[in-house]
C-alpha cells in the first residue's frame, strides 16, 4: 500500500520493517523520505500514513453493508406488503379483491390432452 506506520514511521520506534523501504524508482517518484534511526542508519521509508488508507477500505465496507442491509430491509417490507394483500383476501373472500391479475394473465393454461396430442392444424 505504499505506506509506512499506523500514524508516522516513528510507530515502528528504531525496527523499520522491510515494506517501508521504498525502492529506487519510488524514492525518484518524490514518494520516499530519509530518515535517521536511533542507530544513526539513514533509511529511506515512504511518507505516506497507514490509517487514512485503511480507514477508506473500512468506510467502503461500512456502506457496502449499509446497502445491502437496506436493500434486504425493502424487499422484506415489500413481502410483508404482498402476504398481508393475499392474508386479507383469503380472509374476505366475498369482497372485491384489494389486487387483481390483469386479463392477460388469467387465461387458464391448457389441459393436458391439449399438450399430449396438440391439435392439427
Amino acid at each position: 500500500m505504499q505506506c509506512c506506520g499506523l500514524f508516522s514511521y516513528r510507530d515502528w520506534e528504531d525496527s523499520i520493517p522491510d515494506t517501508c523501504l521504498c525502492s529506487g524508482a519510488e524514492e525518484m517518484a518524490g514518494i520516499c523520505q530519509n530518515v535517521y534511526t536511533a542507530r544513526l542508519e539513514q533509511k529511506v521509508i515512504y511518507t505516506k500514513t497507514c490509517f487514512p488508507i485503511l480507514l477508506h477500505y473500512v468506510l467502503l465496507f461500512v456502506d457496502i453493508m449499509i446497502g445491502v442491509f437496506f436493500t434486504l430491509a425493502v424487499l422484506a417490507l415489500l413481502g410483508l406488503a404482498l402476504s398481508s394483500v393475499m392474508i386479507h383476501q383469503m380472509r374476505h373472500a366475498l369482497r372485491a379483491p384489494a389486487m387483481t391479475v390483469p386479463v392477460i394473465f388469467s387465461a387458464m393454461p391448457p389441459k393436458y390432452e391439449e399438450l399430449k396430442n396438440p391439435p392439427e392444424y
